[in-house]
């Protein structure tokens, strides 16, 4: 039985095929290329009955083409096992994740370990994850998550170079670079705007040919006025 035909959005023509089509026009040789991309979405070879030449290159080129095929059916055949082996060892751990710890007795019946229970059968509570437990880790969770970074507004930045005896202007452009760039430094997200902001203190007189102007050294309105 022969196979269904999967339509392509691509195909391949190595350059040895396209020289021995050196002999072709162009016409001819454009007619061949849209031939070998009608079979490639539709699966009808063309027919080159009255050409011997033509035939004999076109069952190169599909010779060429059925091997690619193969390929990309096999990789995928590959893929797709793989990633079933991946869900299958995923749900397999989850599986053993949610199995509770019983701790073994030696004094169960044929080597059976015996699991506490209360005297109507049911499991024993001291046996059973409390409130307490669950509410505890879930708080050590939250504590031991990173701190999610909140980018400072114009105001927060301003005060904080004032502070340390920055211009407003100075703060702007601090402001102004790392919204621009995603608040990264490097590659990497930031972590501490406080921390970059005193980092861009220290680099801020080399940008600006080893001088930087602070708060202090700003001129007073009297100096306007003499």
């Amino acid at each position: 039985m022969e196979q269904e035909h999967k339509p392509r959005a691509s195909m391949i023509l190595l350059l040895e095929h396209v020289h021995a089509m050196d002999e072709l026009t162009d016409e001819e040789f454009g007619a061949f290329v849209r031939s070998y991309a009608h079979y490639v979405e539709t699966g009808l070879e063309p027919a080159y009955d009255n050409d011997r030449a033509m035939r004999m290159l076109w069952k190169v080129v599909k010779a060429f083409d059925d091997m690619n095929v193969q390929k990309m059916e096999e990789r995928d055949k590959r893929r797709r096992e793989a990633n079933k082996k991946n869900i299958n060892k995923r749900w397999n751990d989850k599986k053993y994740e949610s199995i509770p710890m019983v701790s073994q007795d030696t004094n169960g019946i044929n080597g059976i370990p015996n699991i506490p229970t209360d005297t109507d059968g049911s499991l024993s509570v001291s046996d059973s994850v409390s409130e307490s437990d669950k509410k505890e880790k879930c708080e050590k969770k939250n504590t031991n998550e990173v701190k999610r970074f909140k980018a400072p507004t114009i105001e927060q930045a301003k005060a904080y170079f004032a502070e340390k005896g920055y211009t407003e202007l100075e703060a702007e452009r601090f402001v102004d670079h790392f919204t621009a760039n995603g608040w990264k430094v490097g590659k990497s997200p930031m972590k501490d705007w406080k921390a970059a902001a005193r980092n861009w203190m220290r680099n801020v007189k080399d940008w600006n040919g080893g001088y930087q102007q602070t708060m202090a050294e700003l001129p007073d309105e009297g100096d306007f006025l003499r």
